[in-house]
């Protein structure tokens, strides 16, 4: 049993508050773990709070009645700290034909980093076009050399069947045979069966081409005693299924699981390891449907053969000290959109919030909660925020100035919550709301002193920040306000994005007011700040963004990156080094858009 701030846990607990719809939540996610009574408290770090919570609400993936839901093999017994131990870095390339991948994604990296202290950067890829076209895809970085510096292992949850060039491939598995780990799931078995090597194979240790019909199947565990195995079920049918035919088993592979196959009326390996040179390999077949992947033995199964591939398994079958669920500490984001207010494309602040907070499920030690359609009605909605995102129409309909909300709003910045304002949401009335942003995130857009042109502002010179980890210099049109309404002198604001207006956007007109303003056509040739950073004396952070009006501009690798670090950045939890990575495909920008 272990042991979480005092409590004694060994169940993890879901909580979700907010819509349904979205197909990235796993079962057994990376919430807060616990038995009642519900406890809160303040952490010996400014700002970060803790709940351990009983559940309530609904699955997010099914839309079913919440259970308490036992990751077995994952009670763990250590008491060590992120702060002690760094999370293992793990790489997924996925992407390509046949398979929901984009939601998959979402439920491997929630789901193993519930179980197990991983970090993730997620390549995915090869997602235009049709399934033929997507399977010939080849991932951008491993085509360069250098491509596995940094991480500690790679998960490969693919189907690039169709991708044949012998150079690309073998530069890939050499990186294996030197010793980086890898896990390989279901289709990344048919990735690059095509290709005139044995080098994919080898990694591998098996040969497989087709399939059965898709049906369940019953995996029997033939190891029972193995790391892997350990808590994995002496039978389990799987929710769904597509058994593939293993066609020959290479020498040295390490048989763990099997399924009979009521096709070929033959048993075939499903769930092995391979030692590939220097590197150890974990493989299964299974994991067609998302279905089988959200199962619980599922993400059990893969997050304890990441586990064993870098080293990290106790022979018992729980990880080593450091590297377990309950080893590491987390953060709580809650994300605010505001209602329709703006026509297709423009102010998607529901849209908006959905996508980043898909982007920001992977991020290791980060719990992400959101509310769309304005305002949410629970009080109890901002519990145990770490940090707070409010993306909405502003003015004088601002929700936060509404009744009591400022007064609510105060009293968690006292507590040391982060606060982000994005777009409209920087612009609150002089009177009310004013002081308090200029408090709270360090500066406001106010009416007849800043202004709303529509721009392309060139970034080229960005600041060493957590908030600017892996971006690169980038231009982008957008109503980018200006001219805010910051602190005396600048204090305490460390501006993040800067770029130099044209005499022509300050000449006007404006969006609204049209201007335009004496003040602004004196300052020519100045640079103005368009994001930025505050640490508040009460050990919170505040971080204003005044782009987000259109929404495709989330496409934009840099620009999103921005915004996501810095959402990271304001619950204290730590930016990775290459920054939030996610991607977005132009079918996904078209989603929920109101």
């Amino acid at each position: 049993m272990a042991i979480l701030n005092g409590l004694p846990i060994n169940t993890v607990f879901i909580e979700h508050e907010g819509d349904v719809d979205s197909p990235q939540q796993s079962a057994c996610h990376h919430y807060r773990a616990g038995h009642t009574p519900v406890k809160r408290f303040k952490s010996s770090k400014p700002g970060q709070t803790m709940t351990l919570f009983p559940v309530h609400g609904r699955n997010l993936i099914l839309g079913l009645p919440a259970l308490p839901v036992l990751c077995f093999a994952f009670a763990a017994t250590a008491t060590a700290t992120a702060s002690e131990t760094e999370p293992i870095q793990a790489l997924m390339i996925t992407g390509g034909g046949w398979h929901d991948y984009e939601a998959q994604q979402h439920i491997l990296a929630e789901g193993i980093s519930a179980r197990a202290n991983v970090q993730w950067t997620i390549d995915l890829e090869g997602m235009e076009g049709g399934n033929q076209e997507q399977s010939r895809h080849k991932p951008r970085r491993q085509r360069e050399s250098g491509w596995a510096e940094g991480f500690d292992v790679a998960l490969y949850n693919m189907c690039y069947s169709n991708v044949t060039d012998v150079e690309f491939i073998e530069g890939i598995t050499r990186v294996h045979e030197a010793g980086l780990p890898a896990v390989v799931l279901h289709c990344a078995m048919h990735s690059y069966r095509h290709a005139e090597t044995e080098a994919w194979r080898d990694l591998l240790g098996v040969r497989t081409t087709r399939h059965e019909a898709h049906r369940p199947f019953t995996v029997e565990n033939l190891k029972p005693d193995h790391p892997v195995m350990k808590g994995f079920p002496e039978e389990w049918e799987t929710p769904r299924g597509e058994l593939y035919m293993i066609e020959e088993v290479r020498e040295g592979v390490t048989l763990l699981g099997r399924a009979f196959g009521v096709d070929t009326e033959e048993h075939h390996l499903t769930i092995w390891t391979n030692q590939y040179g220097e590197g150890r390999i974990f493989g299964t077949t299974i994991g067609h449907h998302n279905e089988t992947m959200e199962a619980e033995e599922y993400l059990d199964l893969v997050a304890r053969g990441l586990l064993w591939s870098v080293g990290k398994l106790r022979d018992d079958g729980t990880p080593e000290e450091g590297y377990g669920s309950a080893d590491h500490s987390f953060r709580r984001l809650v994300l605010v959109a505001g209602a329709p207010s703006h026509g297709r494309g423009t102010h998607e602040h529901n849209a908006g919030v959905r996508l980043l907070k898909d982007c920001l499920e992977h991020v290791s030690g980060l719990e992400v909660v959101a509310h769309y359609n304005g305002w949410p009605e629970d009080p109890g909605a901002f519990d145990a925020a770490d940090g707070i995102l409010l993306y909405m129409d502003g003015g004088g309909r601002h929700p936060v100035i509404q009744g009591e909300r400022l007064e609510t709003m105060q009293a968690l910045m006292e507590e040391g919550v982060g606060l982000a304002a994005f777009h409209y949401a920087t612009e609150v009335p002089v009177e009310r709301g004013g002081p308090q942003f200029v408090d709270w995130i360090g500066g406001h857009y106010e009416t007849h002193y800043s202004v709303n042109p529509i721009w392309k502002a060139e970034f080229n010179d960005l600041p060493g920040h957590p908030i600017t980890r892996g971006v690169e210099p980038f231009s982008i049109r957008d109503e980018w306000y200006f001219n805010i309404r910051f602190r005396e002198g600048m204090e305490g604001i460390t501006p993040i994005l800067r770029a130099k207006p044209s005499d022509e956007t300050r000449d006007g007109p404006y969006v609204s007011p049209q201007g335009p303003y004496p003040h602004i056509v004196e300052a020519k040739g100045e640079t103005e700040t368009l994001a930025w950073a505050v640490e508040r004396v009460d050990g919170g952070r505040g971080f204003g963004f005044t782009g987000g009006h259109f929404h495709e501009n989330w496409g934009d690798e840099n620009f999103r990156k921005v915004a996501l670090n810095a959402l990271v950045w304001i619950t204290g939890a730590e930016v990775p080094e290459e920054g939030v990575t996610c991607s977005v495909s132009d079918d996904y920008l078209e989603k929920h858009l109101d």
